[in-house]
């Protein structure tokens, strides 16, 4: 099930002639304009290692991963209304996507592979329901919205 922040990505990259969701390769492409694949991976590489590997046969292949350069943790109640805001004091770096890139093992030398790093301005949803992360202290994330790029 792709996020906001996915869904909003995807409409970027396809623009106005791009097809969102299209199947290539027996897989579903997030975006493919002018013949090339567009990949927005929010999550860890190694998910989508294969798919890429059969991808880039045949396709160049761009793969954007978003850096939140700024982001605004926001609690809600399950209503969805907003309780509270603050922001992150994180910022993201370049730097970050060098830990998800151990994921991709060879595939970074790919002559037909593109990595872009997409710093967002994010929204942050957050619920106070104690099923999420021990570290959170059982706050779950609920999702991530972009607000620019």
């Amino acid at each position: 099930m792709p996020t906001e922040l996915h869904v909003a990505l995807q409409q970027h990259y396809a623009g106005e002639q791009g097809a969102i969701e299209a199947l290539v390769e027996g897989y579903r492409a997030d975006v493919l304009r002018d013949g090339i694949v567009y990949e927005i991976q929010t999550g860890s590489f190694g998910a989508i290692r294969e798919k890429l590997r059969r991808l880039l046969r045949k396709h160049p292949v761009v793969l954007g991963y978003p850096v939140p350069e700024r982001k605004l943790i926001v609690y809600v109640d399950g209503a969805g209304r907003q309780l509270a805001a603050r922001r992150s004091p994180k910022q993201g770096a370049a730097t970050d996507i060098f830990e998800q890139l151990l994921h991709l093992h060879d595939l970074p030398r790919h002559r037909h592979l593109s990595l872009e790093i997409v710093f967002t301005h994010e929204r942050e949803l957050r619920r106070r329901d104690g099923l999420g992360s021990w570290r959170r202290h059982g706050v779950s994330l609920i999702g991530r919205e972009l607000v620019g790029l």
